[in-house]
């Protein structure tokens, strides 16, 4: 059996997703809810229920106080009832295990984390939530018998069949993973759009980098909305929404005069990613972006994307990519204002013809040596 873990923004729908397939595989549930009590007991405690009773609202099953506006452990809770809900769900085989969800106020919970892996080598397969950006989930996502998904208004239309799907499975042990992919919907001044296969997460931020790396729109301030609706994301924005072709691409873009000083960074700084996604680190001035996902170009999108929704310029930015730079890759930066590509690959022979009109020095492997460019 294989292992499945929800993780995403809050108020996505992970929980909503985990309830519908752990109803789906018909199997009977263990393990724990995290939860705070309804409206009309108040919020200021997170409760921990056993997912096979999940009404035990008392101070039992308290394991995080609201103090000073943030949300605090109580202190052995998670070491004691977390564990047990774990041991008595291991003590069933044909069982669900739940664990939603995985947050911060566990981190330093050893016996907790510790019965958390028992599961995982367990025999009865294990549904939990993980929240985002916590380094202590590592030893989870790092299972060769889990499997992470993340949750996204786009995805979770049949999101409850798939994860049963992967439940049902057999998990490999070894080999690389299959990268999570989504066909991403949108629309622009209410006219469809061709849909863009990529990785699951900031799709925001990749639109707004693909609208801005196209020539759709000059800037982040020709676009007037953005919301998701029947997982679609509909734009509305001042442009005629005609993308230009990249012969065209290339006449509209200005001349401008490529940088003499290679940037002194070191391409260490590009980590990889671990599950073959393209990954671009975007560098200007004390600020940087770094993106991954199954396609470079959507990677060098979410990062132009993420700059310019937090109003960071990119004129004369560093670019380092773990991809080839290719004609398109050179015309999208050129947009974004970047002005040195170091790529780990090679560039392709018109992006190094039309480079240096454009601005843009590129730096190729046979330049990067030891730590530093």
């Amino acid at each position: 059996m294989a292992h499945v873990f929800l993780t995403g923004d809050r108020q996505v729908g992970k929980s909503r997703a985990l309830r519908r397939a752990a109803e789906m595989t018909g199997r009977p549930v263990r393990g724990f809810l995290t939860r705070f009590p309804t409206a009309e007991r108040g919020s200021s405690s997170l409760y921990m229920l056993p997912a096979d009773s999940p009404d035990a609202y008392d101070d039992a099953h308290i394991v995080g106080r609201l103090e000073n506006g943030r949300m605090r452990a109580v202190p052995g809770i998670f070491d004691t009832l977390g564990v047990r809900l774990l041991r008595e769900a291991l003590n069933d085989p044909e069982a669900l295990i739940l664990m939603d969800e995985c947050g911060h106020l566990e981190k330093n919970a050893m016996a907790f984390r510790q019965a958390v892996t028992d599961c995982l080598n367990g025999p009865a397969p294990v549904l939990g939530v993980l929240r985002k950006d916590q380094p202590w989930h590592d030893f989870i996502k790092e299972h060769p018998r889990v499997k992470v998904l993340t949750v996204t208004p786009y995805n979770r239309a049949g999101l409850a069949d798939r994860i049963v799907r992967l439940l049902m499975e057999d998990a490999p042990t070894d080999g690389p993973r299959d990268m999570e992919e989504e066909l991403l919907e949108w629309e622009l001044n209410g006219v469809p759009q061709p849909p863009v296969l990529c990785s699951p997460g900031d799709e925001e931020a990749l639109i707004t980098g693909l609208m801005i790396t196209g020539l759709i729109v000059p800037d982040i301030g020709a676009i007037r909305a953005m919301a998701e609706k029947d997982g679609v994301l509909r734009v509305t924005a001042d442009t005629s929404g005609i993308a230009p072709d990249m012969k065209a691409r290339l006449a509209l873009l200005p001349e401008r005069p490529a940088p003499e000083k290679l940037p002194d960074l070191d391409p260490e700084a590009l980590t990889a990613g671990g599950d073959g996604r393209h990954t671009v680190l975007l560098v200007s001035g004390e600020n940087s972006f770094l993106c991954r996902d199954t396609g470079r170009h959507n990677a060098l999108d979410k990062a132009v994307g993420t700059a310019a929704r937090q109003g960071i310029g990119l004129t004369g930015a560093v670019m380092i990519t773990s991809g080839r730079v290719s004609l398109e890759i050179l015309l999208k930066a050129a947009a974004a204002g970047i002005g040195c590509i170091c790529t780990r690959k090679q560039a392709g022979d018109l992006a190094r013809e039309h480079a240096a009109r454009l601005g843009i020095r590129i730096v190729g492997p046979e330049t990067i040596r030891g730590g530093s460019l």
